[in-house]
């Protein structure tokens, strides 16, 4: 399903029929004749979440439901830097996975859009 809207967006966008295929990572991208489109793009899902990110410059996205799951600090340090584990390290285990996660979709985001 999320990859029929994306295809619907896409040619909506570009006006033109669009054929998707997946980088050697998994990423859908455009496989036409007109591959060298002025378009980037990006997906994202969650459960039942669906984000689209559709830019003429490098774009990423990255979604997560929020729940009142609880994991462990010690699970989360490597992928924190100093900085992040240490502002972390200090709230209540209500609010650590909550906030791991805001930080966990800015980086992933980012590195999606690279």
């Amino acid at each position: 399903l999320s990859n029929n809207v994306l295809l619907k967006l896409l040619e909506a966008y570009l006006k033109k029929p669009v054929n998707l295929a997946c980088n050697s990572y998994g990423k859908p991208i455009i496989k036409n004749a007109f591959t060298a489109s002025p378009i980037k793009f990006n997906t994202s899902h969650s459960d039942q979440i669906i984000m689209y990110a559709i830019s003429t410059l490098p774009v990423g996205v990255d979604c997560e439901i929020i729940s009142d799951k609880h994991i462990k600090y010690s699970s989360m340090l490597p992928y924190l830097t100093e900085n992040e584990g240490a502002t972390l390290m200090n709230l209540a285990a209500s609010e650590l996975y909550r906030n791991f996660l805001k930080i966990w979709t800015k980086k992933e985001a980012f590195t999606k859009g690279l």
